[in-house]
Parts: C-alpha cells; sequence; structure tokens
C-alpha cells in the first residue's frame, strides 16, 4: 500500500501539473507572424532618401529583413548603411526605432506599421520619421509566401 501511495504521488503529481498547464496554455494567443523578407515600396526608399540623403538602397530595390523571436523583432534595412531597429509587435501594431549610431540619417528613425491582410499576403503599412522631418509614408509586402496561421 506504501508503495502504491508513492507512485501516486511521484507520477500523479506531475501529471496533474502537466494538465494545469497545457489547459492554461489553451487561452494563449500567439503573436503574427512577420519574420522573412518584406519588399518595400520603391516609394517609400525615395520619400526616405528625401529626408535623409546618406540612406542609399541597392538596385535591385529597397527591401526589409525581419528576425522575429515572439513579439520582439530586429529589421534590417538593405540599404548601404544596413540600418537596424528594434521593434515589438503588439496585435497587429508593429513600432521600431534605431538609434542615431546604426542608421544613415542624422537622427532616430521611427517606424510604425500596422500589419494588414491582403489577397496576395500580408502587408505592413504605417509611417517612418526622423526626427526634424515630415513622417514618410511606409508600405511592405511580404517577398515569400509565410507560414498560415
Amino acid at each position: 500500500m506504501k508503495t502504491i501511495a508513492i507512485y501516486v504521488l511521484l507520477v500523479g503529481a506531475p501529471l496533474l501539473g502537466l494538465l494545469g498547464i497545457l489547459r492554461a496554455g489553451e487561452r494563449i494567443v500567439p503573436p503574427h507572424h512577420v519574420g522573412g523578407e518584406w519588399r518595400l515600396d520603391p516609394a517609400f526608399a525615395a520619400a526616405l532618401r528625401a529626408a535623409c540623403p546618406d540612406v542609399v538602397f541597392p538596385a535591385a530595390g529597397p527591401a526589409l529583413d525581419v528576425s522575429q523571436s515572439g513579439t520582439r523583432a530586429v529589421l534590417t534595412l538593405n540599404d548601404t548603411a544596413g540600418t537596424m531597429l528594434d521593434a515589438r509587435l503588439e496585435g497587429e501594431s508593429l513600432t521600431a526605432t534605431a538609434d542615431e549610431r546604426s542608421t544613415a540619417c542624422g537622427g532616430a528613425l521611427r517606424l510604425a506599421a500596422t500589419l494588414r491582410p491582403d489577397s496576395r499576403g500580408p502587408e505592413l503599412s504605417g509611417t517612418a520619421s526622423v526626427p526634424g522631418s515630415a513622417p514618410v509614408p511606409f508600405r511592405a509586402a511580404r517577398a515569400s509566401a509565410a507560414p498560415a496561421r
């Protein structure tokens, strides 16, 4: 009888704990997937260049590479400076900032965008801003198919 009680305690308690964790996890909603490569609207590249003359994109076109881990992400522009922005995803809103040391612009670059579904794939749209300049309209489309959510 003592052996059965020990067995129930050593096996049953962890099993009940695991079932509780699984039950609690059913209510967790994962963040949207934004990782991967995004094609930037050429008009954005031209407008950003007007605000920041040192931002130069390659002839292949402006792009954005997103490395995501949960609600945090790092956005890397394919400009000559390799501008990196630290980002946070909250629901369908993405906000990103680069400090003045990591951008070709003379000041901090800030990006605020909304993730929108589209028949051709997801799209990010919003504005990019640099202190001392007017906000620049921002639009990006996923370069390749993303996993379904």
